[in-house]
């Protein structure tokens, strides 16, 4: 199979369908494809025929599959052949740094607790000599599973073809970058980036997170200037890589969820992992008051006339039967008495 036939409904190994096309640079294009053996969402990368660096890529995409921090990509596949040449990688759903800064900056503990997730990570992807060297706030993603996932290490500099001799440092700058960002709803560099406008300057420098946002801790202002402000670190110590970055970070309350307001809506009894407490609860607060007791008769002269008259009730049941009794039997011996007054003389 040609790269330059590869169209919507290509599968590739057999098992990759091409559904969208997401992108497209430089003869390198990024596909939303379905693992129909799995039945899940992948990316997948393609390349035109003249694309000149998919060795470097597939060549990075196999060395990246080798990580195992779930905050990086995973990569699944690379393939390179004379009939095709493809990465196939995670499909990340959720909020890039870009989404999550159209409304503004982020609350300072937040932007940090995202960006210190992000060092950790990297710094593992460094223990392993692969790096980023392009982070950009698209690269920084918080999934609808509520965790953190840094896109693109080491493929995605390979795409580019980026080299540096200092990867380390650019990495620790590019985390800068980005909690700069995450601070001040700004980028700081020359052009624009992601629709982040760029940061303010003063005196030919960038101005600092606090000269920009209200409200930025200074320690949160010191992070940033160590790693990507040199011009305004008046003689503190760079942090030179991702673990001095993380470790920089290492107080900061990790990101949570966000919260949602709901609108209230009446209780209503159902099964959980408390119910037992609740129903118990429930049931204390809706026993209904028990009924007061019946009231009591007063005694005297009133309970003395009811027996007399209960006991002449009975005597006079008693006189009945007795009556009826002797009619009965007077009645049943009655035809015998004419026989016998006729024989008498």
């Amino acid at each position: 199979m040609s790269t330059s036939a590869v169209e919507p409904g290509t599968r590739l190994a057999e098992r990759f369908r091409l559904e969208d096309r997401v992108s497209e640079s430089d003869g390198a294009t990024l596909w939303k494809a379905i693992d129909e053996i799995l039945a899940r969402p992948v990316a997948v990368h393609t390349f035109a025929p003249d694309f000149p660096r998919v060795h470097e890529v597939v060549t990075a995409a196999r060395a990246a599959s080798r990580l195992t921090d779930p905050r990086l990509t995973q990569v699944f596949d690379a393939a390179e052949d004379d009939k095709a040449a493809y990465v196939v990688s995670e499909w990340v759903t959720g909020e890039s740094l870009t989404d999550l800064l159209a409304s503004g900056p982020l609350e300072p503990e937040r932007a940090a607790g995202l960006v210190a997730e992000a060092a950790e990570a990297l710094a593992h992807a460094h223990e392993a000599q692969l790096y980023h060297l392009c982070l950009r706030p698209s690269h920084l993603v918080w999934t609808t599973g509520n965790t953190v996932k840094v896109l693109g290490v080491a493929v995605d500099a390979a795409l580019s073809g980026l080299t540096t001799d200092q990867p380390a440092l650019d990495d620790a700058e590019g985390l800068g970058r980005l909690l700069y960002a995450g601070l001040t709803g700004h980028w700081p560099g020359d052009e624009e980036e992601g629709g982040l406008p760029a940061a303010p300057m003063t005196d030919g420098h960038f101005c600092t997170p606090r000269q920009v946002t209200a409200g930025v801790p200074s320690y949160l202002d010191t992070v940033t200037v160590r790693a990507c402000l040199p011009e305004s670190r008046k003689g503190t110590g760079a942090l030179a890589s991702p673990a001095d970055m993380a470790e920089a970070l290492s107080g900061v309350a990790r990101p949570m969820p966000i919260p949602i307001a709901y609108p209230s809506t009446p209780a209503v009894a159902s099964a959980s992992h408390t119910e037992g407490l609740d129903l118990v609860h429930r049931q204390q607060l809706t026993v209904p008051p028990s009924p007061p007791p019946p009231p009591r008769r007063p005694s005297g002269g009133g309970s003395t006339l009811n027996r007399v008259l209960m006991t002449l009730v009975v005597l006079l049941v008693i006189a009945a039967v007795g009556v009826g009794a002797w009619t009965i039997g007077r009645s049943l011996g009655s035809p015998t008495k004419p026989e016998a007054s006729g024989s008498s003389p």
